[in-house]
């Protein structure tokens, strides 16, 4: 089996151009670069519209990349085409049509996305992430059942086809908010769609929720197209008082449930080592993706001390080919 090669997403360094960042990601032992390309991850390393449109910038930004000695990974489009605004809709829509339009140029086969969140009815004005049997309601049965059929496997099927014919897979970020929170979710999206449908596993995500990371890799299986390295403290006096769902961001964060974390200071390496342990039963031989979104460490430092562990624990690769 392959060894996995370790990455990042370059949307945590966008203090500095493309070029830097994959510079400065190389200089750390990194060996691939997921590329933020439209949508909530923004253009400013990549802006499919203008690659598409210009030849010559579409030439210079393959040129970067190739002299940084990276390879992408995917290409991020983490977005909410299903919003119930048409006008943001169809831009983040646009977006993710232009990323898969890029994607098949460059010879990248994965765009990691988010399924996103609709309204609960024709009239909404604003995403409602409803949860079935949550109450007991039977209006909130078939609220998510009327999203479901009538916005989330509508759209996915049409885009599903739109990435095939281009060959691109999609790798779902499970996230809670998003119509894909957890295996479950995720398996009743790849039964609509097919095996266009992938995850792109963030134990973080699953961390806070009490789901164990190892279970799910062994559930989800060859359906892992991608992985982010991210980890969760989760603050066990504060959810004994407000549970795992006391998110609101105007809260001190000695008294949030759970915080964004650095590979190693949420979990420990034992964990860490059963995650990786875990993929590599299942098949998984590409890429681990580190994502910072640690408030309490600097880019730098976060990508370092991520790097450093990881590294510690990864299959590795001898120049004759044998992995050990």
């Amino acid at each position: 089996m392959p060894a996995m090669k370790l990455g990042a997403l370059t949307r945590s360094l966008y203090d500095r151009p493309l070029d830097k960042a994959l510079m400065w990601m190389a200089a750390q032992g990194l060996e691939t670069a997921e590329i933020g390309c439209g949508a909530y991850d923004g253009t400013k390393h990549c802006n499919p519209k203008v690659l598409l449109r210009n030849p010559d910038k579409l030439k210079q930004f393959q040129w970067v990349v190739r002299e940084s000695g990276l390879s992408i990974s995917a290409l991020a489009c983490h977005a909410n085409p299903i919003h119930p605004s048409e006008k943001f809709a169809a831009a983040q829509k646009e977006d993710q049509r232009n990323a898969t339009i890029l994607a098949e140029k460059l010879g990248v086969e994965t765009i990691t996305v988010m399924a996103g969140c609709p309204g609960e009815s024709d009239g909404s004005k604003h995403p409602a992430w409803i949860l079935p049997g949550i109450s007991g309601l039977e209006e909130e049965d078939k609220t998510s059942e009327w999203q479901w059929r009538e916005r989330v496997i509508p759209y996915w099927t049409k885009e599903s086809d739109f990435a095939e014919k281009h060959g691109v897979k999609f790798a779902f970020e499970p996230h809670p908010g998003d119509v894909i929170f957890n295996d479950w979710t995720f398996f009743k999206m790849r039964k609509a769609v097919g095996k266009v449908a992938g995850v792109n596993f963030d134990p973080s995500h699953f961390f806070w929720q009490g789901i164990d990371p190892v279970s799910s890799i062994l559930d989800l299986k060859d359906s892992i197209y991608h992985v982010h390295a991210k980890d969760t403290y989760v603050s066990q006096d504060n959810v004994r008082v407000n549970g795992v769902l006391h998110t609101d961001p105007v809260v001190p964060l000695s008294k949030r449930s759970w915080l964004f974390r650095t590979i190693g200071y949420g979990h420990g390496e034992v964990v860490w080592r059963q995650i990786i342990s875990a993929l590599r039963m299942v098949g998984y031989d590409y890429v681990i993706s580190i994502e910072h979104e640690d408030v309490l460490t600097s880019r730098e430092e976060g990508f370092r001390r991520g790097v450093a562990l990881l590294k510690s624990m990864m299959i590795t690769e001898d120049a004759e080919g044998q992995v050990w």
